[in-house]
């Protein structure tokens, strides 16, 4: 079977290579990509991007397209159980636009799927869309249906005012009606146009339109069997609500070819309840610019909101809701026109967002709002929610990252953590629409008298999508009018993958503060009215006793390992038991029987790397008996994954397997994010950039105790090694090392240091006797001051993600001097231990493929080294985002 025959299988790598901005020769079709696809189809939209040349040329079994083909098939199914009355809107990239057309014909065949749009986001034209609808229609057939459509009150048009220029919409009866009016220069934000041939449903045809006539997206249709009749479906489809895309798709997809090419922010957008939405948004901006009183304010938001909302089910009834939605906006939007000149292509300029705060003193009789500070043993409210600019409330400095959302409502998830307001982290779910505010999640808790100031972290999530974290701070007064209240106000809201553009969503979120706990785990299926979380505060009290047990026992395998000259199966083995144990237990402590398996991606966030929660411990497999074996398979496999016949993964507990442990079967993401840090530079993924860590140069320190008697050369293997993927700039002093930063610009730097646990701060101490003080680590040892893009750092040292004193951490150290990456160790270590890790994730790198992330990268150096038998690969773990990418010149 073909794989361009199988319309399924198409979507389904279709998506995946959107997913991953990869082609589908590099795609990776590991078992968790299913819930991938799944996580895409629940949005509605669905992005792919499609190459037929490729996917032709694509080397892929029958058994492989029957998976995509079962992938596909299980998320439309999903799609359609969740949301009976809706089809998918499929909008499609292709680097061959030639191709678009065959693209279109393919993808159309996809269960459930509903309009498919290719994607052209530099056509040039206005984004309006309002109600009622201005119309302008050329062609004897396109004017009759217009005059004729029987909901009259929901459009405007008149045919005999010669001089409009500016539309809503336009529709041409064929392309000889467009030419006639060449020289008026129309513009309208969606084109509609009747063509006679096949051939003229390309990509070229809207283009040349686009030099007659500005808009955003257009509609070229096959002549159907009534143009008349497609035309006024088209528009009763509008007036349900829906998008022009896929109001078209239903009027004439059975009886004619259809052909879209648009912007799907537009595409989004143009719903007649964005524009009831943007209503709002204006008032409010007018009411706060002073333009409107506040008696009217109130009224005029009143009837606004009494119109049906986007998700609400008047729109798919024959209730009026459109006519409803005219009578309760029309008064208003003259109104707001005649002070604010015009609305109509404003209305779709969707006004952007913040992540927004109210503090509330609620000790007396009426709550009463302070702007200035907490006060002093009193209880308070803190609200939070997601909307445009206000006066009266507190917002965060970066915008909201709207993009990362469906068009239609959806659910999300805030959690504040204030340890001085609240004992645990607290959550809500709150509704938000693609324009206006959202709902607003109230938390109550109580300043203590003695507090000086307040911290909360605000942070909100997605369906497992981190959407942003921002810091809520003020200071605590006897009333606002001391000179000590200088202001309650959000601190840089510190960036996340939403708005970092590549980065996957996560199954499963852990916040660890000291004794504080908080899981979060996402269901992105979850049916509407369900749930999309389940947040988790287990009392694990003791748990820190636990990580320093582990990283005892680790260093005692890697010593024996190394004195017996024996493998993991000998000396390593009670080891492997034990943290099988432990893992095994704290999984069911926290999750009980419930499944995992859709748990592939995990984000665990501390103030310090040394605030330790050992996710990587945590076993899938059953409890293995206390005198279990290594699994025979495992050494065999040479990496993360065991084979299909590994006995542990079948529930022999005669077996110990370490591809049991989530350190090799999860991508983990660690994060570091020091309270109130001033001066970070954490550096992230530049938003919708395919930033990638070129592997372009290495610079190499080590400390002399990496060679030992037994291993007198590993310092030298390892510089030959890394010479293979890159230039290597050894360094001996640390002025050396500043030197190669700043002269050589690279990506990757290896240190193999010796962890001076000097006092008042430890140091980090290459070749002989040359050491670096933890507080004068700087930027000019991470990047040059005019490089934005920093580079990851190997600490392959003593305890340098175990730090004695919390904050004086030196992964903290250099990931706010700008550092992508941190990899650093959780434990003390050997010399030559630690060289061998450095080669094998410097050659991972090399053999690393375009879509291979340094998640991925991880599992497979500790997957590697395990086989090796250096359980040191479980000491070791990454800090910084686990989607960054390497380019090396191989790839």
């Amino acid at each position: 079977m073909s794989l361009l025959a199988n319309a399924n299988a198409v979507a389904a790598l279709g998506t995946l290579c959107k997913i991953d901005n990869t082609s589908p020769a590099e795609m990776r079709l590991a078992p968790n990509r299913e819930q991938d696809v799944r996580q895409a189809v629940a949005h509605g939209s669905v992005d792919l991007n499609l190459d037929l040349t490729a996917l032709a040329e694509l080397a892929i079994s029958e058994e492989g397209i029957e998976d995509l083909q079962r992938v596909w098939e299980s998320a439309a199914v999903e799609y359609e159980r969740n949301h009976p009355y809706q089809k998918l809107r499929l909008r499609v990239e292709t680097g061959t636009l030639e191709q678009a057309p065959e693209i279109v014909k393919i993808i159309r065949k996809a269960d459930n799927a509903g309009a498919v749009t290719i994607v052209a986001r530099d056509l040039v034209g206005p984004s309006r869309w309002d109600l009622p609808l201005n119309i302008g229609a050329y062609g004897a057939e396109a004017r009759s249906a217009i005059e004729s459509y029987w909901h009259a009150q929901l459009i405007e048009f008149d045919f005999t005012d010669t001089a409009r220029h500016n539309f809503d919409l336009l529709i041409f009866e064929s392309l000889a009606e467009v030419e006639r009016v060449r020289d008026k220069r129309l513009t309208a934000g969606f084109l509609v146009v009747q063509v006679e041939t096949p051939d003229d449903l390309s990509v070229a045809t809207v283009r040349r339109l686009n030099e007659a006539i500005g808009f955003r997206a257009a509609a070229l249709i096959q002549r159907p069997d009534s143009f008349t009749t497609c035309i006024q479906i088209f528009l009763d489809n509008l007036a349900h609500n829906n998008q022009p895309d896929i109001a078209i798709t239903q009027a004439g997809v059975h009886d004619a070819p259809l052909f879209i090419v648009g912007d799907p922010a537009f595409l989004d957008r143009a719903r007649i309840s964005t524009v009831t939405a943007h209503l709002e948004d204006e008032l409010e901006r007018q009411f706060h610019s002073g333009a409107i009183e506040t008696d009217e304010f109130s009224d005029m938001v009143d009837e606004v909101a009494a119109a049906p909302g986007p998700d609400s089910e008047a729109w798919d009834a024959e209730s009026g809701a459109a006519t409803e939605t005219v009578h309760r906006t029309a008064r208003i939007g003259a109104l707001l026109v005649s002070r604010a000149g015009t609305l109509r292509e404003a209305t779709m300029v969707r006004p952007q967002r913040h992540l927004q705060a109210q503090v509330f003193d609620v000790s007396g009789g009426a709550p009463v709002q302070r702007m200035r500070s907490f006060e002093a043993g009193a209880d308070h409210e803190i609200n939070v929610r997601i909307g445009p600019t206000s006066m009266n409330w507190i917002n965060a400095p970066r915008g909201f990252p709207d993009h990362a959302l469906p068009e239609q409502e959806t659910r999300l998830t805030v959690t504040l953590l204030a340890p001085a307001f609240v004992s645990t982290p607290v959550a809500q779910e709150i509704l938000i629409g693609p324009t206006g505010s959202s709902e607003v999640a109230k938390f109550s808790g109580s300043v203590p008298a003695d507090a000086i100031e307040i911290d909360a972290t605000i942070i909100v999530y997605h369906k497992g999508n981190h959407l942003q974290t921002a810091q809520l701070s003020g200071p605590v007064t006897h009333g606002e009018n001391v000179p000590e209240a200088t202001g309650i106000d959000f601190s840089l809201g510190l960036p996340s993958e939403a708005e970092l553009g590549r980065q996957r969503p996560f199954d499963l979120s852990i916040w660890k503060d000291e004794t504080e706990l908080e899981l979060t785990i996402f269901d992105a299926n979850a049916a509407p009215g369900q749930p999309s979380n389940t947040i988790l505060h287990p009392a694990l009290g003791g748990i820190d006793a636990v990580v320093a047990a582990i990283r005892e026992e680790l260093f005692d395998a890697a010593r024996r390992i190394e004195q017996l000259e024996t493998g993991i199966e000998n000396a390593g083995l009670r080891t492997l038991n034990n943290l099988a144990a432990q893992g095994e237990y704290l999984r069911r402590i926290l999750f009980g029987t419930t499944s995992q398996e859709h748990i592939r991606r995990v984000q665990v966030t501390s103030p310090h790397s040394s605030d330790f929660f050992p996710v990587e411990y945590l076993y899938d497999y059953v409890l293995p008996d206390e005198t279990a074996a290594l699994c025979p398979e495992f050494k065999r496999s040479d990496g993360p994954d065991c084979s299909p016949n590994c006995p542990a993964a079948a529930g022999d507990s005669r077996f110990v397997c370490p591809s049991g442990l989530w350190a090799l079967n999860r991508v983990i993401e660690r994060q570091v994010r020091p309270h109130k840090r001033a001066g970070s530079r954490q550096p992230e993924v530049a938003a919708h950039q395919q930033t990638r860590l070129g592997l372009n140069g290495i610079i190499f320190a080590a400390s002399n105790e990496v060679n030992t008697p037994e291993h007198p050369n590993e310092t030298a293997d390892t510089i030959v090694t890394m010479q293979a993927a890159a230039p290597v700039y050894p360094a001996n002093t640390w002025q050396e090392w500043v030197d190669h930063v700043r002269d050589h610009y690279p990506s990757l730097l290896v240190a193999l240091p010796h962890n001076v646990e000097s006092r008042p701060f430890h140091k980090l101490q290459i070749a002989a006797s040359e050491e670096l003080a933890l507080n004068r680590i700087t930027l000019e040892h991470v990047r040059p001051g005019t490089d934005t893009l920093g580079s990851a750092v190997l600490l392959l040292g003593c305890n340098t993600a175990n730090a004695t004193v919390a904050y004086q951490d030196f992964v903290n150290e250099l990931r706010c001097a700008g550092a992508s990456l941190v990899i650093a160790t959780l434990t003390y270590v050997l010399g030559p231990q630690a060289a061998k890790v450095a080669r094998e994730f410097v050659a991972q790198i090399w053999r690393s493929r375009d879509s291979d992330t340094v998640g991925e990268i991880m599992r497979q150096v500790r997957g590697r080294m395990l086989a090796q038998d250096n359980i040191m690969a479980l000491a070791i773990t990454a800090f910084g985002d686990a989607d960054w990418r390497f380019y090396t010149e191989r790839q």
